[in-house]
């Protein structure tokens, strides 16, 4: 049980350490225009590319949440099996983003709540939303980290 005291021990002190920033919707257009190709806004949703990839923010800042997204497939073109892999994934590799389903498309998210969304975050979000959708049926990953005890 040592173990678990460390890791409570190390996201209390993350926690008290941790300056809250609350990242302006203005701020992350900003960053899409300075990363992203062919950017549009339309509302609070803005639409862009990066490597190719189509990714869309979501934001309600009276809600306090944000979510990119970018569309992979339609279900019905994925079998089960990488569906059942892609939940997989979602424990063991990748990371904040994750894979879900929703009106028949497969996605790569990331959800946030944007009260403590930094820039550097933000980034991190895009990135790992665009590496899920290139490597859904392959490595299915978000970055290059994995988490540890991955069944191969």
């Amino acid at each position: 049980m040592n173990w678990l005291k460390n890791i409570v021990a190390v996201i209390v002190l993350a926690c008290v350490s941790t300056t809250s920033y609350a990242m302006t919707a203005e701020e992350m257009v900003n960053r899409i225009v300075e990363i992203g190709q062919d950017v549009v806004q339309d509302g609070n949703a803005v639409e862009f590319n990066v490597k190719g990839i189509k990714v869309l923010l979501i934001y309600d800042e009276n809600a306090d949440r944000m979510r990119l997204v970018s569309g992979i497939a339609n279900v019905k073109d994925v079998n089960d099996d990488l569906l059942l892999m892609a939940m997989e994934a979602n424990f063991h590799s990748v990371l904040d983003a994750r894979y879900a389903i929703s009106n028949e498309i497969v996605w790569s998210i990331f959800v946030h709540p944007l009260s403590d969304l930094t820039p550097t975050l933000f980034d991190s979000a895009i990135g790992q939303v665009v590496i899920a959708h290139a490597t859904f049926g392959g490595d299915f990953v978000s970055g290059a980290m994995i988490f540890p005890n991955r069944a191969q």
